[in-house]
């Protein structure tokens, strides 16, 4: 048996997940967040809010790095950004634009003044626009907390900002998610050499335009040769050493401080060396060091 393997450079692929964000936002990703966070809303008087979103379907990719924003607006709130997303083709507004609509910490004194100033010495001189800004100006230090809007650029519908991070948030955490598929899909079929895995073939994806040379007649060529049980001219990938090759991998261990279970020596030792289970430790440590334990929960195998 054969396998054939869709191959990306990790810039191309990179590029192609934060795409795949933005059409998602176009497609009413709001819409179903929201839906999805009143459904699943958390009571944060009876739960932790720092763990609260740590486990079972809350801890999905595409939901949680949306909770700052759920949690600050409302679906009104929704409405309005998807009004003007739409008016711009789903196209979010740029850094340039964000800096723009900066609110600007201004005295109200010193406004006024300034204001009556240049209406003495320019009184005809004065065009409604400029008048419009220093009214505007004074209304913010009053007390509205909206952003100023400039000819260049139009006002933001509020939120607009924290929903930016949050996608741009999703789209990192996808593209560090793809990099931990192609480490598995690696490990799996290349480094398995005691382990009876089909031979893998690279496929180039990354310029759609040569499809049909560097992928569907590759891929029929490796098919075809399967099937007619004749060598295939095309050579598999090589194989590599699995840096688990050696290690125990039957026996398993426990963690006490995270609480989970691992099979496997590789994936225990993974474990042990990751920030997650490191930081565990230490909040773990401190609080037994403030209730005068000294003594700090250890981990099993077995």
């Amino acid at each position: 048996m054969y396998v054939c393997m869709y191959f990306f450079f990790q810039d191309v692929l990179n590029e192609r997940l934060d795409k795949r964000v933005d059409a998602m936002l176009e497609q009413g990703l709001l819409r179903e967040i929201r839906a999805f966070h009143n459904e699943h809303k958390i009571d944060k008087s009876k739960t932790d809010n720092s763990t609260a979103y740590t486990r079972g379907v809350l801890q999905t990719i595409g939901f949680k790095e949306f909770i700052p924003y759920l949690e600050q607006f409302d679906a009104a709130n929704d409405q309005k950004i998807d009004e003007y997303l739409r008016l711009n083709a789903y196209k979010m507004p740029t850094e340039e634009h964000f800096k723009a609509q900066k609110p600007r910490s201004i005295n109200v004194t010193r406004a006024t003044e300034s204001q009556k100033q240049k209406e003495n010495e320019n009184e005809s001189a004065t065009s409604s626009q400029a008048q419009h800004e220093l009214d505007r100006e004074v209304e913010l230090e009053l007390g509205s907390n909206t952003t100023v809007p400039t000819n260049k650029s139009p006002a933001l519908p509020a939120g607009m900002d924290v929903l930016n991070s949050c996608l741009n948030e999703l789209k990192l955490v996808t593209q560090r998610y793809s990099k931990k598929q192609i480490k598995w899909i690696n490990n799996r079929f290349l480094g398995s050499k005691d382990r009876q895995v089909p031979d893998l073939y690279e496929l180039d994806t990354s310029d759609v335009k040569l499809w049909q040379a560097e992928v569907y007649a590759r891929a029929v060529a490796v098919i075809e040769s399967y099937r007619s049980g004749v060598v295939c001219e095309i050579q598999p990938m090589t194989r590599r050493q699995h840096p688990g090759a050696g290690l125990n991998e039957e026996i398993s261990n426990y963690c006490k401080s995270c609480q989970r279970h691992f099979i496997g020596e590789f994936q225990w030792q993974l474990h042990l060396k990751s920030n997650k289970h490191k930081k565990r430790r230490e909040s773990i440590r401190k609080k037994e060091r403030a209730k005068g334990l000294g003594t700090i929960t250890g981990d099993v195998k077995s």
